[in-house]
C-alpha cells in the first residue's frame, strides 16, 4: 500500500466520530455508514476495469503450480517440526511477479486447446489468482492432524493414503457450498469491508500501478531494488538458520537464568527444552522461532504480555502451588549434578537419580506419573483399545483419572478463557457496528448496491454463478460425506455427520459477520469437540472426525468469503475465482495428504519429543482426542475430576475484556485503547511439547522492526522491511526441509553418523543439563 494510500485511510479513520454515529437513527447511520464505507476504501480499491483483461490463463496456472507443490510440500513437512511453521505464500506473491512478466515478454502468441499462451501483458488477475491457488494450496487442511493421529499416535495401520484424501477432500470441499450460499450477506452488501484483505489489495496495486510503486520523495528511491534486498537477505538466512538449525542446535534455548547459578529451581525455570521447562529469561537464536514483525506493534506487545503473563508467572506459580494435584512428572533428563549421560544414551537412558521436572508435555499420565500412550505399538500403558475406544481396564488401573502435565492444563485454562473473552470482547468493541452493518447488509436493496457499491455495479459485467449451483454442490458433497464417513475408517454415524455440518452452517454466519466487518475471525473448534465429546464419550476416532468436520468446514467457508470480497474489489470474474480455490484446494488436498506420508514412513524418531521433529503439535492434537473422546468432558473435566476447577476459565475469559471496556470510558483516550484481552488470553497457553524461549528475541525484533525503523528509518521501513521479513521467513523452514532430506536420503551412512553432523547426540539445553555435545561435563 503506498503512503497516499495509507494517509487517506488514516485521515478517514481520524474523521470518524463513533459517539456520533451512535446517536444516529437506523436509518441515517445506514446512510452515512454506506457513505463511509466507501470512503473508507476509495482510496485503495479501483473503481476502473476492462472485461478483457487477462485473468485465469495458462501461464499464470503454470506459474502457480510451479509454487504450489513444493511450498506444500515442505510446509506439510515444516508442520511436523516442535515449533510447526510454513513459508508464507508471500513469498509466490512476490516471485509471481517477474515471472509473469517474463512470460509475457517471451511466450508466443499462439492457442493451446483455443486458449492463448500469451494473452498480453501480465495482469494484475492473474496476479491475484496465483496468490489464491497458492495461498489455498499451502494452507494446512484441519483434517490433516485426524489423519496423523490415527496413523502416527494411534498406530492404525488401516489408514493409507487413499482413504486420508477422501476424507480431506470431504472436509475441505465442503465449504464451497456455504460461502457460496452466504455472497448475498458478506460479498456482496457495501457494509461487509472485510478489512483483512485490504492489505493484500494495496499489496497488488503496489506492483501493478507505477505510481504506487514509485516514490521519488523516498531516500531510497534510486537504491537497491526491493526484488535485489529480497535475494541478500535471503541468501544471509538461508547461510545462518544451518547454525542454529543444526551445528549448534544449544542456540534454540540459551538461558540466561543457567548461566547465573547451580540453583536447581532456578535452573529449571530457566529451561526452556521441550515438555522441560516455563523458559524464563530464555533466549532463542533460531529464526523459526523468532519470525518477521508483520502485525502491528500493539498487536504483538499484547501476545508477548499474554505469553510472559501464561508462562512466566501463573503457571510455574500453579505448578509449584499444585494446583491440580498432579503427580510429580520426571522427564528423561537430570540436572548433571550427578551422573551425567554419554551423548549415545541420554535419549534412551532411564531416568537419573536426579530428573528434571516434566513440566509442560503434552501426553497423559495416571495417578503415578506414568504415562499413558495412544498406541498398541509401544511399552506403555495403553488408554485405547484396538479399535481406539477407551481402554476400561486400563483406565481403572489408573485410579479412574488421567492426568495432564501443568503446562498441558494451564493451556486449556487459556482455551476456556478465549472462548469466554470472544464473546464479550466481540460484544463490547464491536457489537453496535456488527447489528447496524448486518441490518444494512441484509436490507441492502440491488438498487441501493447499484447506486451505492460500484464495485457490485462492475460485477455485474461478469457472469455469476447461481446459488442453486452452490446449493446442489453442497447436497452432493453433504451425501457423500455422510457414506464415506459412515462406512469408512474415520468412522462418524450419519446423524453425526449431519449435526457437524448443521454447527458449520450455523457458526458461518456470526463468524462470517464478525470477520467481515472487524477483520478478527473468531475460533470455535471447542464448541465441536465439547459437543462431540458429551455425544459420543468414550470413542475417540469419532469425536476427532467430528471435530474436524465441523471445524474445517465452517472456516474453510469463511476463508473462501474471505477469498470472493478479494476478487470483488479486484473485479475478477466469480467463475475465474472459484476456479483458482478449486484448483488450490486440490493441490493442497493431494500435496499435503501425501506429503504427510511422506514424512511419517522417512523420518527417524518422528514422535521423539527430545528432537526437532517431534510432531507435538499433531500430539496435542492425539491427546486431546483422549481427553474430550476416549475420556469425554465429564471424565476430563466434571465435578471428579481434578481439572473441574479450569471450566472458571469461561467465566473469567468473559468478564476480562471489561476491564479496558471500563478504562477506557474513564480514560477515553492513551493505554487502554490499544488493550486486547481477547489476545491476551489467548496467548497465555504455556507451549506443550515445543520450545519455551524467544519471547525476549521477539521484543528485540519488534522493537527494532515496529518503533526504531517505522519512526527513525521510515524510508528504509516503507521500501525495504516487507521484502525482508519475507526473505527471512522463507529462507528458514526452506533450510529445514533441505536438512532434513539431507539427514534421510543422504547422510544415513555410519560415518556420517557418527561424525556428529546433523546429529547432534546431546540435550539442545546443555546450558541447564550441564554436559556438551559428546556427553563430557560442562562448567555449567
Amino acid at each position: 500500500m503506498s503512503d497516499k494510500e495509507i494517509e487517506k485511510v488514516q485521515d478517514l479513520e481520524k474523521n470518524i466520530d463513533v459517539d456520533q454515529l451512535t446517536e444516529l437513527s437506523d436509518d441515517d447511520f445506514e446512510k452515512q455508514f454506506g457513505d463511509l464505507a466507501m470512503d473508507f476504501t476509495g482510496g485503495i480499491l479501483s473503481t476502473e476495469d476492462d472485461v478483457n483483461t487477462p485473468a485465469l490463463t495458462i501461464r499464470g496456472l503454470f506459474i502457480a503450480t510451479l509454487f504450489s507443490i513444493p511450498l506444500t510440500f515442505i510446509n506439510t513437512m515444516a508442520s511436523f517440526r516442535n515449533n510447526p511453521y510454513a513459508i508464507p505464500s508471500t513469498i509466490a506473491n512476490i516471485l509471481a511477479y517477474p515471472m509473469g512478466i517474463f512470460f509475457a515478454a517471451v511466450l508466443p502468441d499462439v492457442s493451446l486447446f483455443g486458449v492463448s499462451l500469451n494473452p498480453g501483458p501480465f495482469s494484475v488477475k492473474e496476479h491475484v489468482l496465483i496468490n489464491i491457488i497458492v495461498s489455498a494450496s499451502s494452507s494446512s487442511p484441519y483434517g490433516i492432524d485426524n489423519v496423523v493421529a490415527q496413523k502416527l499416535f494411534f498406530g492404525d495401520d488401516r489408514v493409507n493414503f487413499w482413504n486420508s484424501y477422501l476424507f480431506i477432500f470431504c472436509t475441505q470441499f465442503l465449504g464451497y457450498g456455504l460461502a457460496g450460499l452466504g455472497r448475498r450477506f458478506f460479498i456482496k452488501p457495501t457494509a461487509m469491508l472485510w478489512p483483512g484483505i485490504l492489505g493484500q489489495v494495496g499489496f497488488f496495486n503496489s506492483f501493478h500501478e507505477s505510481k504506487a510503486l514509485e516514490n521519488p520523495d523516498n531516500k531510497y528511491y534510486h537504491g537497491m531494488s526491493r526484488y535485489t534486498a529480497f535475494w541478500l537477505a535471503f541468501g544471509f538466512m538461508f547461510i545462518y538458520q544451518w547454525i542454529p538449525s543444526f551445528f549448534a542446535t544449544t542456540l534454540t534455548s540459551v538461558s540466561l537464568l543457567c548461566f547465573l547459578t547451580r540453583n536447581r529451581t532456578v535452573r529449571f525455570l530457566g529451561s526452556a527444552w521441550y515438555n522441560q521447562g516455563p523458559g524464563i529469561l530464555s533466549f532463542n537464536f533460531d529464526w523459526t522461532y523468532v519470525g518477521g514483525a508483520y502485525s502491528p506493534m500493539y498487536v504483538n506487545w499484547n501476545s508477548i504480555f499474554g505469553n510472559i503473563l501464561g508462562m512466566w508467572i501463573i503457571a510455574p506459580l500453579g505448578y509449584y502451588l499444585g494446583a491440580f494435584g498432579t503427580p510429580t512428572l520426571q522427564s528423561d533428563m537430570n540436572y548433571g549434578g550427578g551422573d551425567i549421560l554419554s551423548g549415545s544414551e541420554w535419549k534412551n537412558a532411564t531416568i537419573a537419580h536426579d530428573p528434571l521436572p516434566m513440566y509442560s508435555s503434552n501426553y497423559l499420565y495416571d495417578v503415578n506419573g506414568y504415562k499413558l500412550t495412544m498406541s498398541q505399538g509401544d511399552h506403555y500403558p495403553h488408554l485405547l483399545d484396538f479399535n481406539n475406544n477407551l481402554n476400561t481396564t486400563v483406565f481403572e488401573m489408573a485410579g479412574s483419572k488421567v492426568y495432564l502435565s501443568n503446562g498441558f492444563a494451564f493451556s486449556y485454562l487459556s482455551s476456556f478463557m478465549t472462548f469466554g473473552a470472544m464473546f464479550s470482547q466481540t460484544f463490547l468493541f464491536y457489537g453496535k457496528d456488527i447489528a447496524r452493518q448486518l441490518k444494512e447488509a441484509i436490507n441492502q436493496t440491488e438498487s441501493d448496491l447499484d447506486a451505492k457499491d460500484p464495485h457490485y455495479k462492475i460485477m455485474k459485467n461478469y457472469k455469476d454463478i447461481p446459488e442453486s449451483t452452490y446449493l446442489i454442490f453442497f447436497g452432493v458433497l453433504t451425501l457423500l460425506t455422510i457414506v464415506y464417513l459412515q462406512f469408512g475408517i474415520f468412522y462418524l454415524p450419519f446423524w453425526g455427520t449431519i449435526l457437524a455440518i448443521f454447527i458449520s452452517v450455523l457458526g458461518v454466519f456470526p463468524i462470517g459477520a464478525i470477520t467481515g466487518i472487524t477483520g478478527v475471525q473468531p475460533y470455535l473448534n471447542i464448541i465441536s469437540e465439547l459437543i462431540a465429546g458429551l455425544i459420543f464419550p468414550g470413542h475417540t476416532v469419532t469425536v476427532m472426525c467430528f471435530k474436524s468436520l465441523g471445524t474445517n468446514v465452517m472456516f474453510q467457508a469463511v476463508a473462501l468469503m474471505s477469498d470472493l470480497k478479494l476478487g470483488h474489489y479486484m473485479h475478477i470474474s466469480p467463475i475465474s475465482m472459484v476456479a483458482a480455490q478449486f484448483i488450490g484446494t486440490f493441490y493442497g488436498s493431494v500435496i499435503n495428504t501425501a506429503g504427510s506420508f511422506f514424512t511419517i514412513e522417512n523420518v527417524v524418531n518422528l514422535t521423539d519429543p527430545n528432537t526437532p521433529w517431534g510432531a507435538q503439535s499433531y500430539q496435542v492434537f492425539a491427546s486431546a482426542g483422549g481427553i474430550w473422546g476416549a475420556l469425554g468432558p465429564i471424565r476430563s473435566f466434571g465435578p471428579n475430576s481434578p481439572y473441574f476447577v479450569l471450566n472458571l476459565g469461561y467465566l473469567i475469559g468473559f468478564l476480562a475484556p471489561f476491564i479496558p471496556w471500563a478504562m477506557k470510558k474513564i480514560y477515553p483516550s492513551g493505554f487502554w485503547n490499544y488493550v486486547n484481552m481477547y489476545i491476551v488470553v489467548a496467548s497465555m497457553a504455556p507451549g506443550t511439547g515445543a520450545v519455551n524461549s524467544g519471547f525476549i528475541n521477539i521484543i528485540i525484533v519488534q522493537v527494532f522492526v515496529q518503533w526504531y525503523l517505522f519512526k527513525y528509518q521510515r524510508d528504509f521501513w516503507d521500501k525495504y522491511v516487507f521484502s525482508i521479513q519475507i526473505a527471512m521467513d522463507t529462507a528458514a523452514p526452506l533450510v529445514s526441509a533441505i536438512g532434513t532430506l539431507l539427514q534421510t536420503y543422504v547422510l544415513t551412512d555410519p560415518t556420517a553418523a557418527q561424525s556428529g553432523l546433523f546429529s547432534p547426540s546431546g540435550p539442545y539445553d546443555f546450558y541447564c543439563y550441564g554436559q556438551t555435545w559428546n556427553g563430557q561435563p560442562s562448567s555449567f
